[in-house]
């Protein structure tokens, strides 16, 4: 027998690969997504460590953990960089993320049902826009998702009571990724206890080994990313008051919304969290007493998986609590649990329909109402339209996306147009705003490891600034002093709708001590183009 008929006469195999095939050709879009500001912050921190070695928080800054940076610096060493490369990535690994959603629901249901609830699953990421895709909670997702697939495999071998041989490895490997997912979102730490849990409570002889295999594997991974920070003087210590003390006593404190309005929120969030748990309670209720009508197939979900689904579901709520942003991209672990639940509800909804082909045409229907709703048929547009249009046609939807959406992609565009035709590769700049999309596209060196203006002007609530926070400040002036750049940039208008910045970056640059005198010394007015205050050096009288 042919693959391709093994793939047809299986069910399974037919639904596993019409869902991979279908969630590619869906999550195709959005590689014409632009990046954002997170998304800039990340790519530029890549291009200082994979093009000028500047290792992150020492060479560059953010306050987020570092292995989002290191996924960026994958994507420009596998696809260049670009946004689209990075966004190729990401597709990859939402594909990813959907098969191996097929690949749990199946176990619970049937493959039609597992196909619908993950293009539902991937439809849903897609309609978050450029935003809420590329962020850092699908990459923790998928390592969590990664994990759980591997923990099933130990599950399984142990049911069919098959050799137990290398289980003592997979713990290792689990561990890895579990240590994966804690850089890239340091809230999934809860996932790891979890599954720490999760190997102890296998029906299995030897649970201290499998969990200090699984503790030595989260162990090499946190080794080699605190390696290269420990082999140099102060890296350490960047690296916990970047990711640890400034969110701590700034950014974590920051607020977007009124303390009302949050509170309206979470109390909205917690009543649905109520309603899918008196959901979940009803549907065992009544699967104990419901027989199969053809349409679904429901395996025993035991006591097992109830302990991981609950616990996942508590600790991707408490990730986003302890937050406190309740931004689209960081509900993509709920959603995804809730994409089993939505397989359950099916298994309940749909045998109450009596007529199979009554039954096929609701469903299909929905579906296809759901993908007229949900698909970004305008990005769509945008490139067909670019497809006609003189020049890339990427870049022509990115435009659209600027003026649609009123970001800064043309401005960004225009200032690295600019630079870039009056600087060599060599030339340093230095660019004093929020979204540093300017230094990753021209890729030219910064003269300070600021990434963003973030650690110099946010202060704390009560006003003032950290002992730290002064420390950098200088280090900024005494950096910018030091290497002299050809170009200083200041943005003129900040973009936040955070209220991270009580000013534009122009004016709150003024206010850092000598920053004026150095300024004033050693560069002249060059031009405003946009949103930009260009300076030039002075003593550079090189032009192009």
């Amino acid at each position: 027998m042919s693959l391709y008929e093994s793939i047809i006469r299986d069910p399974n195999r037919k639904f596993f690969v019409l869902t991979g095939l279908t969630a590619f050709l869906l999550l195709l879009v959005t590689a014409l997504y632009p990046f954002t500001m997170d998304q800039s912050v990340y790519q530029t921190m890549a291009v200082q460590l994979v093009q000028f070695h500047r290792l992150p928080y020492v060479g560059s800054w953010d306050m987020n953990f570092p292995g989002i940076v290191f996924i960026h610096s994958l994507a420009i060493l596998l696809f260049g960089n670009t946004d689209t490369g990075f966004r190729i990535l990401d597709i990859i690994v939402h594909v990813g993320i959907v098969l191996m959603l097929y690949r749990l629901v199946i176990r619970w249901t049937s493959p039609r049902t597992a196909f619908i609830v993950s293009i539902v699953l991937c439809l849903l990421y897609i309609s978050g826009g450029d935003g809420s895709t590329g962020q850092r909670e699908g990459f923790a997702a998928f390592f969590t998702l990664v994990v759980t697939m591997l923990l099933y495999r130990i599950k399984d071998r142990a049911i069919s009571n098959q050799p137990q041989t290398g289980d003592i490895f997979t713990c290792v490997v689990i561990g890895v990724f579990a240590a994966c997912a804690c850089w890239v979102r340091p809230t999934y730490g809860l996932f790891a206890v979890i599954i720490a849990v999760a190997l102890w409570k296998l029906p299995l002889p030897g649970a201290p080994k499998r969990v200090a295999a699984f503790l030595l594997g989260s162990l090499i991974l946190i080794a080699a990313v605190i390696l290269p920070f420990a082999s140099k003087p102060g890296a350490l210590n960047a690296l916990y008051l970047a990711t640890i003390r400034f969110n701590i006593d700034i950014y974590g404190s920051s607020r977007y919304r009124s303390p009302l309005t949050e509170a309206f929120y979470q109390g909205a969030e917690l009543f649905v969290d109520a309603v899918l748990l008196v959901f979940l309670i009803i549907y065992f209720a009544l699967k104990k007493h419901s027989t199969n009508r053809g349409f679904h197939n429901v395996t025993g979900f035991d006591r097992f998986d109830r302990y991981l689904f609950i616990a996942y579901y508590v600790a991707a709520r408490v990730s986003i609590l302890v937050m406190g942003k309740f931004f689209r991209h960081h509900y993509e672990m709920l959603l995804i649990l809730t994409s089993i639940l939505l397989a359950f509800l099916l298994d309940i909804a749909v045998p109450l329909i009596k007529q199979k082909s009554t039954r096929t045409i609701v469903l299909w229907a929905v579906i296809v109402l759901f993908l007229f709703a949900t698909f970004p048929w305008r990005v769509l547009q945008w490139f067909v339209d670019g497809m006609t249009q003189p020049g890339p046609t990427v870049e022509y939807v990115h435009n659209q996306f600027s003026t649609f959406y009123h970001r800064d992609n043309v401005q960004n565009l225009a200032l690295t147009n600019y630079i870039l035709s009056r600087t060599v590769t060599t030339d340093r700049v230095e660019l004093c705003s929020e979204n540093p999309e300017f230094i990753w596209k021209s890729e030219r060196e910064p003269a300070t490891r600021f990434t963003m203006i973030f650690p110099l002007v946010m202060h704390r609530g009560e006003g003032g600034f950290t002992d730290y926070q002064l420390n950098w400040r200088k280090e900024f002036v005494d950096s910018l002093t030091a290497v002299l750049p050809k170009y200083i940039v200041l943005a003129r208008e900040h973009k936040s709708f955070l209220n991270f910045l009580s000013q534009p970056p122009n004016v709150l640059m003024h206010e850092i001590p000598k920053f004026d005198t150095f300024l004033t010394t050693n560069y002249q007015y060059d031009t405003t183009l946009h949103d930009f205050e260009i300076y030039r050096n002075v003593r550079d009288s090189t032009t192009r």
